[in-house]
């Protein structure tokens, strides 16, 4: 399967995307248990809302990688 550099950076931008969300969900885990600590369930329940926006967004674009990912796998089936 060969995977040409305009749509290879196209996925990996996406991943690069996807990393810093990643980071941005263990933060916000991490505020979560520092709020639990200090009783301040109000915060905490800001921050698992914010994960759960967080982790929607990076759904569709797990998505969206899979169906770039299908449509350069049925390409090269043609051209081979």
């Amino acid at each position: 399967m060969k995977i040409t550099w305009f749509e290879r950076d196209k996925i990996t931008g996406s991943t690069s995307k996807m990393t810093l969300r990643a980071i941005a969900v263990k933060n916000l885990s991490s505020m979560i248990n520092k709020a639990l600590l200090n009783e301040d369930i109000d915060f905490a329940k800001t921050c698992a809302d914010a994960i759960e926006r967080i982790l929607g967004s990076m759904l569709i674009e797990i998505g969206e990688i899979k169906r770039q990912l299908e449509e350069i796998s049925v390409e090269n089936n043609k051209q081979q």
